[in-house]
Parts: structure tokens; sequence; C-alpha cells
């Protein structure tokens, strides 16, 4: 299977399924900017929510971004 077709598969289209695909799915201007950076091998490197850096896989002590998870808690 292409990359291609794994994202549409893993992305478009569970949010076209779920209504929400002119917020999530993809990455374009409007839409939330939700994605995953991986390497060659396909392993997370990092993280981000709504563009901002929620997870970085390179070093222990940046797992967590403060700014990222404060704002999680303000808006629970």
């Amino acid at each position: 299977m292409s990359m291609d077709d794994a994202l549409r598969l893993g992305c478009l289209n569970p949010a076209r399924v779920m209504g929400i695909e002119h917020q999530k799915g993809s990455l374009s201007e409007g839409k939330d900017a939700d994605f995953v950076v991986i390497n060659e091998d396909y392993v997370a490197q990092s993280t981000y929510v709504e563009g901002i850096l929620a997870f970085n896989g390179e070093s222990v002590a940046s797992i967590g971004n403060p700014d990222f998870t404060k704002r999680l808690i303000e808006e629970a």
C-alpha cells in the first residue's frame, strides 16, 4: 500500500465518516493541524495538536510540552 493510500485510509476517511473533514483529516489552511512526524522507519518523532508540539520523542526530558499541557487543563 502506498503512503498516500495509507494516509487517506487512516486520516481523511475516518474524518469523513465522523463528519469532521472540514476540521481534521488533512493538512490545509483553516484545519486543526494535528499531525505526527515520522522517520524513515515509520517511528513517531513528534506529535503536533492544533499546530502545537505535544510530544517530542527525541528526548525523554522534552516528552511533555508544558504549554500544551496547561492549555489542555484550562480547556477541560
